[in-house]
């Protein structure tokens, strides 16, 4: 199965913005499909305006009677230049009307399905967590999510309002990674850090950023100056997800090194007990066949009289 990322947060935190980005870099040489949930505002077409595949939709998989893995791939718009690439997503002109509603089943099925499809699934979900199903699932599921935190009044009521809704433990707030966006210099740093605590990582707002999503040019490299504290932190955060599968797979590697040499040290204490048994069958053999030979009758030897001699000489 593959890493489940979930990226979720306030309204405008740039979640699209920070999925697309995550997936162009972790897609360089893994297999990536992006999920995006939000029926309200579908941003497929806005990742992907020059694509032609935009007959292909989600929703035919959450209202279809059967899912299977085969229906999956035919709703996934392929990338044109990178061909580790995937998306799956509304399209533009859908809303919740346009399909039958589904239960928590389907959309817990569906994630998992995908999960098996390719290396990474970055999910893209819509911030009312509370009116949309996929949403909830994705974030039960993920191995971690990424809380996108806008560093503005209006997000700090959002999450006021919404973590209580978060409280069950199936959703998992362990695993969430907060992540400060859009900061500016004359943001209200200290209302921010009041309420949301320390921010290990920090994505900072940057226009050249902006133009991209604006003009529909998100795959493209960041390389103008203002944009290099946001690289330098987005590598971080890249980091923090291929060194935890390092971690993953050599704890894997271990784990099958350890039963290898388990069983070897099994059968190795086996063969030496059969060994042993054999030398001692083998020994027990021997001693019986040499006390049967020790058992043989000594030969009887005459008896041999003594003479007294008389005392003195001869006559």
């Amino acid at each position: 199965m593959s890493k489940i990322i979930t990226v979720w947060g306030n309204p405008n935190s740039g979640k699209t913005l920070f999925s697309v980005k995550l997936a162009k870099e972790l897609s360089k040489d893994k297999n990536v499909i992006l999920v995006f949930t939000d029926i309200f505002t579908p941003p497929l077409e806005v990742v992907l305006p020059f694509e032609n595949e935009h007959d292909k939709s989600i929703g035919k998989l959450l209202e279809a009677p059967i899912l299977t893995q085969e229906g999956i791939l035919k709703e996934l718009v392929l990338s044109k230049n990178n061909k580790n690439l995937a998306f799956l997503g509304f399209k533009q002109g859908e809303n919740y009307t346009s399909y039958a509603k589904y239960n928590t089943d389907r959309a817990n099925d569906l994630i998992i399905n995908l999960s098996y499809l390719a290396d990474y699934i970055i999910i893209d979900t819509y911030s009312a967590l509370q009116s949309d199903r996929l949403t909830r699932s994705a974030l039960k599921l993920a191995d971690i999510t990424f809380r996108l935190c806008s560093s503005d009044l209006r997000a700090i009521s959002f999450f006021k309002g919404v973590m209580p809704l978060m409280i069950e433990k199936s959703f998992n707030l362990e695993r969430q990674v907060k992540i400060l966006l859009k900061s500016k210099s004359n943001s209200p740093k200290a209302i921010i850090k009041n309420h949301y605590g320390e921010f290990k990582y920090n994505l900072p707002f940057t226009s050249e950023l902006e133009s991209q999503y604006e003009e529909g040019f998100l795959f493209e490299k960041l390389a103008l100056k203002e944009s290099k504290v946001y690289i330098e932190n987005f590598n971080k955060i890249i980091r923090l997800i291929t060194d935890a599968d390092i971690i993953k797979d050599q704890k894997k590697k271990s784990m099958k090194m350890l039963k290898t040499l388990k069983s070897r040290e099994k059968t190795s204490k086996k063969s030496e007990e059969n060994i042993n048994e054999q030398v001692k069958e083998k020994n027990d053999i021997s001693s019986k066949k040499l006390k049967e030979k020790s058992h043989f009758k000594l030969p009887k030897l005459p008896e041999i009289k003594l003479r007294k001699k008389k005392e003195g000489f001869d006559e």
